[in-house]
């Protein structure tokens, strides 16, 4: 579900007769997400053998697929999105229960599941000088069962945080190749006091033309990772905020169910 035009309100619109220090009356609110999309697959499998000691097991597979995607962009500077992804093991009728009521509603028992989270700021205040950050954190959850027929989960987050300056400095003191551009016929130049003051920064400007626009990079990555956690672990943990899960551990060796 993706809507081409997303319908937005204008709250400071009022203020466009103030210029100065920034123009806020462009600000934009948008009121509907920019992505919203759902997906399912339930697949089974049934296989029965005959071995040497003429047993005949049987082996069920029913497994199903799921997955949600956010996009949402609260201003043109502010963006988010979401991805949650989950595999569930549904063969034990026991732990499915098909509802629209949301506390009796259960799909099985999750296998493994992970979400991946990204937020960007970009704010423009200054033409000269541009700046942004970007913060993503990918999680992961699989479940366990221990050797003593315990349960646990396997959690692991990483985390970027990236940060970007661009100082445009012809944007601020100005370019030699815009104000080079000869006069129209019967167009005046300036005043001979104004070329005069203006020959130092002329100068300035034979030197910066040649520099490309300064940009700053700097980034931020982190990864903890938790082999046996009696449940999963927190929101903030989840999206990377803390490194601690805030759910007990186990001593237990797992594999993968």
């Amino acid at each position: 579900l993706g809507l081409k035009t997303i319908p937005s309100i204008s709250p400071l619109s009022w203020t466009k007769f103030i210029k100065k220090p920034f123009d806020l009356s462009k600000t934009k609110i948008y009121l509907y997400p920019t992505q919203l999309d759902f997906s399912g697959t339930l697949a089974g499998s049934f296989s029965k053998s005959l071995n040497t000691d003429g047993a005949n097991p049987t082996a069920t597979k029913q497994d199903f697929t799921g997955s949600v995607a956010i996009g949402y962009k609260l201003f043109d500077n502010l963006t988010g999105s979401l991805t949650l992804n989950t595999v569930r093991d549904m063969k034990d009728p026991k732990t499915v229960n098909l509802t629209i009521n949301p506390k009796r509603l259960r799909l099985g028992v999750e296998q493994n599941s992970s979400q991946s989270f990204r937020a960007g700021y970009s704010p423009t205040l200054f033409k000269f000088l541009t700046h942004s950050v970007e913060y993503s954190a990918r999680y992961s959850d699989q479940y366990k069962v221990n050797t003593d027929s315990s349960t646990s989960h396997q959690a692991s987050v990483n985390s970027n945080t990236n940060f970007t300056f661009s100082l445009k400095h012809q944007s601020l003191i100005g370019s030699n190749k815009a104000s080079g551009k000869g006069l129209k016929k019967g167009q005046k130049g300036p005043p001979a006091i104004v070329s005069f003051i203006m020959m130092p920064v002329k100068g300035i400007r034979y030197i910066t033309d040649a520099i490309k626009p300064v940009t700053v990079k700097y980034g931020i990555t982190e990864s903890t990772m938790f082999p046996a956690l009696t449940e999963k672990a927190t929101l903030a943990y989840r999206f990377g905020f803390s490194n601690d899960p805030g759910v007990p551990r186990t001593t237990g060796t797992g594999v993968n169910r």
